[in-house]
């Protein structure tokens, strides 16, 4: 039986938030849904809490063993009978109009793919948090090659909780590459769009999102989170090398066009997409756009392509790394030198304490 709307729920080890989270979406003003849950093998009681509800609409996939995020929203989308889907996690809840609004909406415009929707934190118990100050979506202009820019030149500019994707185009980006996990949504909206599909950001807050400082979450803000986010992070800017629309490319980065004259054409776009990702404001980005460069100018014949290009010879590779400040290089070159200096400082200090002691102990034996 198929319906309008497939809600997919990933879940694990959340027995205490699984029946809040189904009941929000049961409690929905819009219901012609069907409600897929993977189950990734939790180790409580989170079945047994599911199993109480008697809903045909409900059903529930056990994989073999744990696989994550990725793994078990490529498997409930594979499932999933409706035109529209959502995605969302078993320690959530759904405002209770929240599907009568994103459906809503994607009806009456056919050319939006995606909506996203903004959320209400709460804490561990259910309380609002007030400590935040800010939404988690950024304010980012509707037009896709805006939405690309920020994302290529900033980084992600929405949540995954609560945002619903026609499936016909959330199915040109199967399968979710299962190793991705903290970066999992930001890739995902990368994704959909250079894939062609247009979205939408509500400011209407129709997801209470569970944010807990329990360090075993795998948002939780800990080094183990930085470390892993980092690790992804090259994998996920591979994701704009797909770009093949030259004309998008423009429009995306014409500003930066603009400032250096840089033009992409279909034969220079690794090297045309590293410049650009030179000029951004975060280091880490200037890093990976360097490296695309370099990886780029491995053969003769790319090197001819961006002479022919650009005019480009090997003083402009060398002169490329002065574009490098205050990246990850540059502070440590800088601390090296700090380190140096104190050193050096260090040990003339103590040769100078020696010999003032040598000189005391000599005028004290005369």
């Amino acid at each position: 039986m198929s319906t309008k709307v497939s809600v997919l729920l990933i879940t694990y080890n959340q027995e205490k938030y699984i029946k809040e989270c189904i009941n929000s979406i049961l409690n929905q003003t819009y219901q012609d849904f069907e409600i897929i849950i993977n189950n990734d093998c939790s180790t409580d009681k989170t079945l047994e809490k599911i199993n109480e509800f008697d809903d045909e609409r409900i059903k529930v996939i056990t994989p073999e063993y744990n696989q994550g995020i990725n793994a078990a929203l490529t498997n409930l989308c594979y499932q999933a009978t409706g035109e529209y889907v959502v995605f969302f996690a078993g320690d959530d809840m759904l405002r209770e109009k929240h599907l009568e609004t994103t459906i809503n909406y994607l009806e009456s415009h056919p050319d939006i793919d995606t909506v996203y929707v903004n959320v209400t934190q709460i804490d561990e118990n259910g309380n609002i948090r007030t400590d935040l100050g800010k939404d988690f979506n950024k304010t980012v202009d509707a037009s896709t090659a805006n939405q690309l820019h920020y994302a290529f030149m900033q980084g992600n500019f929405a949540v995954s909780p609560g945002m619903v994707v026609r499936k016909s185009a959330l199915e040109k980006i199967l399968p979710l590459p299962y190793s991705i996990v903290n970066n999992q949504d930001f890739k995902m909206h990368i994704d959909l769009m250079i894939n062609g599909s247009n979205n939408c950001i509500l400011d209407d807050k129709l997801v209470l999102y569970r944010f807990c400082r329990n360090k075993s979450n795998i948002s939780a803000p800990t080094f183990v989170t930085e470390v892993r986010e980092s690790l992804e992070f090259e994998y996920v800017m591979n994701s704009f090398l797909k770009i093949k629309d030259i004309n998008l490319l423009k429009d995306i980065f014409k500003v930066e066009i603009e400032q250096t004259g840089i033009q992409p054409y279909e034969d220079t776009i690794p090297y045309f997409i590293g410049r650009m990702a030179m000029l951004s404001k975060k280091s880490a980005k200037r890093e990976w756009g360097y490296h695309k460069i370099i990886e780029f100018l491995t053969t003769k014949e790319n090197f001819d392509i961006l002479n022919k290009r650009y005019g480009f010879v090997y003083k402009n590779l060398l002169n490329l790394t002065s574009e490098l400040k205050n990246t990850t290089f540059h502070r440590c070159y800088k601390y090296k030198k700090l380190f140096n200096k104190f050193l050096v400082c260090s040990i003339v200090l103590s040769i100078i304490c020696i010999g003032l002691g040598t000189v005391l102990v000599i005028c004290g034996l005369k």
